[in-house]
């Protein structure tokens, strides 16, 4: 089960079945936003790029 409660993972394409990369849920404390990766930022580094980023503004 996902943290949002669902049990599938958001679609990685949308209703025209484009590909926009992939999305989930970041929660900090009481704050949850969304945040897509782009499809040619798919590594593990990022990953972690991105989410320090977020994690510097809040």
């Amino acid at each position: 089960r996902l943290s949002n409660g669902g049990q599938t993972a958001p679609s990685r394409t949308d209703s025209r079945g484009s590909i926009h990369g992939v999305s989930f849920l970041l929660q900090i404390g009481l704050t949850r936003e969304t945040v897509t990766l782009d499809p040619a930022d798919q590594s593990l580094s990022a990953v972690r790029e991105l989410v320090c980023s977020i994690v510097d503004q809040k």
